[in-house]
């Protein structure tokens, strides 16, 4: 029960994510979009928990191909999305840290992108992660 309810907050999260992101330029004019984006961060703080949880017992249950054995796609696919969540994790804190200190100036560009890099991998990461857990839950 507690991996669906995982499972539905990082799809939950995902979504709301990849949503606003898109439609973030359409009305960014009519009021400022940072008290919007500064809720969604902690709700992608939050999310990485379970999500570096699940896919760290996850990589560890997969182990490694025995020798002469080629790479199953289960481990390769276990392996991307748990080097993908750390490292979207890392990237996700630092950037998150940097704006509670030093805040998000409107000419700092380079913390744009590196928020549009991490707002684009996020759903795609923490959305696949979603699905494993919910596919997960269901078998066990």
């Amino acid at each position: 029960m507690l991996q669906r309810i995982g499972a539905i907050y990082l799809l939950g999260v995902s979504v709301v994510v990849a949503g606003y992101f898109i439609i973030n330029p359409l009305h960014a004019e009519s009021y400022d979009p940072a008290n919007i984006w500064s809720v969604l961060d902690v709700l992608m703080v939050i999310a990485a928990v379970p999500a570096l949880i699940f896919n760290t017992r996850r990589k560890l249950r997969e182990g490694r191909p025995s020798d002469g054995e080629p790479p199953s796609h289960r481990y390769w696919e276990t392996n991307i999305v748990f080097y993908a969540t750390i490292g979207l994790t890392i990237l996700l804190l630092h950037n998150w840290f940097y704006d509670l200190a030093l805040g998000l100036e409107v000419g700092d560009h380079q913390g744009f992108v590196k928020w549009a890099f991490v707002d684009t991998l996020l759903p795609l990461t923490f959305g696949a992660t979603g699905f494993a857990m919910w596919r997960g839950s269901e078998q066990g």
